[in-house]
Protein backbone atom coordinates (compact mmCIF):
# COMPACT_ATOMS: atom_id res chain seq x y z
CA UNK A 1 0.00 0.00 0.00
CA UNK A 2 2.98 2.46 0.96
CA UNK A 3 4.40 1.76 -2.73
CA UNK A 4 1.25 2.25 -3.99
CA UNK A 5 1.05 6.05 -2.61
CA UNK A 6 4.86 7.19 -2.96
CA UNK A 7 4.26 6.36 -7.04
CA UNK A 8 0.96 8.09 -6.59
CA UNK A 9 2.73 11.42 -5.41
CA UNK A 10 5.31 11.12 -7.44
CA UNK A 11 2.90 11.32 -10.49
CA UNK A 12 1.30 13.86 -9.00
CA UNK A 13 4.24 16.10 -9.24
CA UNK A 14 5.61 14.68 -12.51
CA UNK A 15 2.14 15.74 -13.97
CA UNK A 16 2.28 19.53 -12.52
CA UNK A 17 2.85 22.31 -15.01
CA UNK A 18 5.74 24.27 -15.33
CA UNK A 19 6.22 28.05 -14.26
CA UNK A 20 7.41 30.56 -15.89
CA UNK A 21 10.15 32.76 -13.73
CA UNK A 22 7.45 35.60 -13.40
CA UNK A 23 5.51 32.87 -11.27
CA UNK A 24 8.92 31.42 -8.80
CA UNK A 25 9.71 35.30 -7.80
CA UNK A 26 8.56 37.00 -4.57
CA UNK A 27 5.80 39.61 -5.24
CA UNK A 28 5.71 43.25 -4.34
CA UNK A 29 3.61 42.60 -1.22
CA UNK A 30 6.01 39.98 -0.20
CA UNK A 31 4.41 36.58 -0.89
CA UNK A 32 5.59 33.79 -2.98
CA UNK A 33 3.46 32.50 -5.86
CA UNK A 34 3.11 28.70 -6.34
CA UNK A 35 5.15 28.42 -3.23
CA UNK A 36 4.29 28.50 0.57
CA UNK A 37 4.45 31.86 1.91
CA UNK A 38 7.51 32.76 3.47
CA UNK A 39 8.33 34.92 6.18
CA UNK A 40 9.98 38.84 4.48
CA UNK A 41 13.40 39.01 4.61
CA UNK A 42 15.40 42.08 3.09
CA UNK A 43 17.39 41.83 0.01
CA UNK A 44 20.33 42.24 1.64
CA UNK A 45 20.19 39.94 4.42
CA UNK A 46 18.64 37.00 2.35
CA UNK A 47 21.58 36.45 0.39
CA UNK A 48 21.18 34.74 -2.94
CA UNK A 49 19.37 31.64 -3.91
CA UNK A 50 19.11 29.34 -7.22
CA UNK A 51 16.28 30.43 -8.13
CA UNK A 52 17.67 34.23 -8.41
CA UNK A 53 20.97 33.14 -9.72
CA UNK A 54 19.24 31.59 -12.62
CA UNK A 55 16.70 34.28 -13.47
CA UNK A 56 19.72 36.88 -13.38
CA UNK A 57 21.28 34.51 -15.34
CA UNK A 58 18.52 34.11 -18.08
CA UNK A 59 18.08 38.37 -18.26
CA UNK A 60 22.30 38.47 -19.05
CA UNK A 61 21.72 35.90 -21.55
CA UNK A 62 19.24 37.89 -23.40
CA UNK A 63 20.82 40.87 -22.59
CA UNK A 64 24.04 39.15 -24.76
CA UNK A 65 21.70 38.26 -27.67
CA UNK A 66 20.81 41.57 -28.20
CA UNK A 67 16.84 40.67 -27.04
CA UNK A 68 15.77 43.63 -24.91
CA UNK A 69 12.50 43.93 -26.73
CA UNK A 70 11.67 40.87 -25.62
CA UNK A 71 12.59 41.27 -22.20
CA UNK A 72 10.65 44.42 -21.94
CA UNK A 73 7.89 42.59 -23.28
CA UNK A 74 8.16 40.20 -20.79
CA UNK A 75 8.61 42.70 -17.95
CA UNK A 76 5.29 44.61 -18.98
CA UNK A 77 3.61 41.18 -19.34
CA UNK A 78 4.71 40.54 -15.50
CA UNK A 79 3.75 44.13 -14.68
CA UNK A 80 0.15 43.80 -16.35
CA UNK A 81 -0.69 40.28 -14.52
CA UNK A 82 0.20 41.40 -11.01
CA UNK A 83 -2.58 41.30 -8.42
CA UNK A 84 -1.77 44.90 -7.26
CA UNK A 85 -1.72 46.44 -10.60
CA UNK A 86 -5.02 45.02 -11.40
CA UNK A 87 -6.36 46.59 -7.89
CA UNK A 88 -4.56 49.63 -8.96
CA UNK A 89 -6.33 49.84 -12.69
CA UNK A 90 -9.78 49.40 -11.31
CA UNK A 91 -9.85 52.13 -8.72
CA UNK A 92 -7.42 54.59 -10.85
CA UNK A 93 -7.44 53.62 -14.42
CA UNK A 94 -5.05 51.65 -16.86
CA UNK A 95 -2.91 54.77 -17.44
CA UNK A 96 -2.80 56.22 -13.82
CA UNK A 97 0.14 57.85 -12.09
CA UNK A 98 -0.45 55.33 -9.24
CA UNK A 99 -0.45 52.37 -12.06
CA UNK A 100 2.96 53.52 -12.99
CA UNK A 101 4.87 53.89 -10.62
CA UNK A 102 3.76 51.18 -9.02
CA UNK A 103 4.87 48.98 -12.58
CA UNK A 104 8.49 50.74 -11.97
CA UNK A 105 8.50 49.44 -8.39
CA UNK A 106 7.66 46.11 -9.19
CA UNK A 107 10.56 45.79 -11.66
CA UNK A 108 13.08 47.59 -9.63
CA UNK A 109 12.06 44.83 -7.07
CA UNK A 110 12.52 42.39 -8.84
CA UNK A 111 16.00 43.53 -10.58
CA UNK A 112 17.39 44.04 -7.04
CA UNK A 113 17.85 40.32 -6.92
CA UNK A 114 20.56 38.07 -6.50
CA UNK A 115 22.49 40.97 -4.18
CA UNK A 116 21.94 43.44 -7.31
CA UNK A 117 24.13 41.40 -9.68
CA UNK A 118 22.42 42.04 -12.75
CA UNK A 119 23.68 45.76 -12.83
CA UNK A 120 27.07 44.88 -12.04
CA UNK A 121 26.70 42.43 -14.97
CA UNK A 122 25.42 45.16 -17.23
CA UNK A 123 28.41 47.38 -16.61
CA UNK A 124 31.17 45.01 -16.63
CA UNK A 125 30.04 44.40 -20.34
CA UNK A 126 29.11 48.28 -21.03
CA UNK A 127 25.69 46.87 -21.92
CA UNK A 128 24.43 50.93 -22.42
CA UNK A 129 21.44 49.70 -24.32
CA UNK A 130 20.78 46.79 -21.02
CA UNK A 131 21.36 49.80 -18.27
CA UNK A 132 19.21 51.99 -20.39
CA UNK A 133 16.43 49.78 -20.57
CA UNK A 134 16.81 48.63 -16.72
CA UNK A 135 16.88 52.70 -15.67
CA UNK A 136 13.72 53.28 -17.90
CA UNK A 137 11.75 50.42 -16.12
CA UNK A 138 12.82 50.76 -13.13
CA UNK A 139 11.54 53.31 -10.17
CA UNK A 140 14.43 55.36 -8.74
CA UNK A 141 14.22 54.17 -5.11
CA UNK A 142 15.31 50.73 -6.36
CA UNK A 143 17.32 51.96 -9.22
CA UNK A 144 19.25 54.09 -6.40
CA UNK A 145 19.85 50.63 -4.43
CA UNK A 146 21.49 48.65 -7.24
CA UNK A 147 23.98 51.65 -8.11
CA UNK A 148 24.72 52.37 -4.42
CA UNK A 149 25.38 48.95 -3.30
CA UNK A 150 28.72 48.08 -1.75
CA UNK A 151 30.12 51.32 -2.27
CA UNK A 152 28.80 52.07 -5.72
CA UNK A 153 30.45 48.55 -7.10
CA UNK A 154 28.70 48.65 -10.14
CA UNK A 155 30.23 52.29 -10.84
CA UNK A 156 33.68 51.17 -9.82
CA UNK A 157 33.03 48.12 -12.12
CA UNK A 158 32.03 50.05 -15.13
CA UNK A 159 34.88 52.84 -14.95
CA UNK A 160 37.36 49.53 -14.71
CA UNK A 161 35.49 47.84 -17.70
CA UNK A 162 36.15 50.98 -19.82
CA UNK A 163 40.49 51.12 -18.93
CA UNK A 164 40.90 47.52 -19.41
CA UNK A 165 38.89 48.09 -22.92
CA UNK A 166 40.93 51.19 -23.35
CA UNK A 167 43.66 48.98 -22.57
CA UNK A 168 42.58 46.01 -25.50
CA UNK A 169 41.76 49.15 -28.12
CA UNK A 170 38.51 48.15 -27.47
CA UNK A 171 37.18 51.80 -26.03
CA UNK A 172 33.90 53.47 -27.08
CA UNK A 173 34.26 56.85 -26.26
CA UNK A 174 30.13 57.69 -26.84
CA UNK A 175 28.76 54.46 -24.97
CA UNK A 176 31.33 55.00 -21.90
CA UNK A 177 29.77 58.68 -21.96
CA UNK A 178 26.05 57.62 -22.18
CA UNK A 179 27.04 55.32 -19.15
CA UNK A 180 28.20 57.65 -16.93
CA UNK A 181 25.38 60.04 -17.68
CA UNK A 182 22.83 56.82 -16.92
CA UNK A 183 24.75 57.03 -12.87
CA UNK A 184 24.61 60.67 -12.84
CA UNK A 185 21.11 60.43 -13.17
CA UNK A 186 20.17 58.40 -10.86
CA UNK A 187 22.68 59.18 -8.16
CA UNK A 188 25.37 62.43 -8.68
CA UNK A 189 27.08 61.58 -5.46
CA UNK A 190 29.14 59.18 -8.50
CA UNK A 191 31.74 62.25 -9.36
CA UNK A 192 32.98 61.90 -5.52
CA UNK A 193 33.69 58.14 -6.16
CA UNK A 194 35.00 58.94 -9.73
CA UNK A 195 37.47 61.57 -8.49
CA UNK A 196 39.06 58.88 -6.02
CA UNK A 197 39.22 55.72 -8.60
CA UNK A 198 42.73 54.94 -9.22
CA UNK A 199 44.59 55.42 -12.84
CA UNK A 200 42.02 56.86 -14.79
CA UNK A 201 43.12 57.64 -18.30
CA UNK A 202 42.53 60.93 -20.15
CA UNK A 203 40.35 59.02 -22.38
CA UNK A 204 38.27 58.66 -19.61
CA UNK A 205 38.31 61.33 -17.39
CA UNK A 206 37.57 63.58 -20.76
CA UNK A 207 34.34 61.36 -21.25
CA UNK A 208 33.24 61.86 -17.76
CA UNK A 209 33.53 65.85 -18.10
CA UNK A 210 31.45 65.55 -21.03
CA UNK A 211 29.00 63.77 -19.34
CA UNK A 212 28.45 66.01 -16.21
CA UNK A 213 28.31 69.14 -19.53
CA UNK A 214 25.95 67.35 -21.03
CA UNK A 215 24.26 66.81 -17.36
CA UNK A 216 24.31 70.09 -16.47
CA UNK A 217 26.68 69.29 -13.64
CA UNK A 218 29.84 71.21 -15.19
CA UNK A 219 30.53 72.82 -12.11
CA UNK A 220 31.16 69.96 -10.60
CA UNK A 221 34.38 69.11 -13.28
CA UNK A 222 36.99 71.36 -11.41
CA UNK A 223 36.43 68.75 -8.03
CA UNK A 224 39.36 66.80 -7.09
CA UNK A 225 39.97 64.90 -4.46
CA UNK A 226 41.49 67.92 -1.78
CA UNK A 227 37.88 68.83 -2.07
CA UNK A 228 36.04 65.49 -0.70
CA UNK A 229 36.29 64.88 2.71
CA UNK A 230 39.05 62.74 3.85
CA UNK A 231 37.22 59.93 5.63
CA UNK A 232 35.39 59.70 2.01
CA UNK A 233 38.88 59.42 0.48
CA UNK A 234 40.34 56.74 3.07
CA UNK A 235 36.84 55.11 2.64
CA UNK A 236 36.76 54.98 -1.28
CA UNK A 237 40.61 54.47 -1.56
CA UNK A 238 40.34 50.47 -0.41
CA UNK A 239 37.35 49.89 -1.51
CA UNK A 240 38.65 50.78 -5.11
CA UNK A 241 41.80 48.27 -5.00
CA UNK A 242 39.33 45.41 -5.34
CA UNK A 243 37.68 46.39 -7.78
CA UNK A 244 39.33 44.61 -10.83
CA UNK A 245 39.33 41.38 -8.65
CA UNK A 246 35.62 41.46 -8.45
CA UNK A 247 35.29 42.48 -12.08
CA UNK A 248 36.75 38.85 -12.79
CA UNK A 249 34.19 37.01 -10.52
CA UNK A 250 31.03 38.28 -13.37
CA UNK A 251 31.21 36.33 -16.45
CA UNK A 252 31.18 38.18 -19.47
Amino acid sequence: MKNNEKHTNQENLNSKKRVSWADSIEDNEGKTLRAKKKAKVSPESQGSSPTQKSLKNYFAHMFSNGRYDEIRQEWESHIARHTRIIELKELYGDESEEVLKMGKNIIGKLLCLDNYSLLRWVTVNCDIEAFKLIAEMSSTKYLQRMVRYDDYMAFRLFVSSNRINENNHEYNSSECIEGFKLFLKTDNNVVNIFWNCLNITDSIKSDFNTALKEMGLGHLIDDNKENIPQNQLNSFKYRILSTAAEATKINR
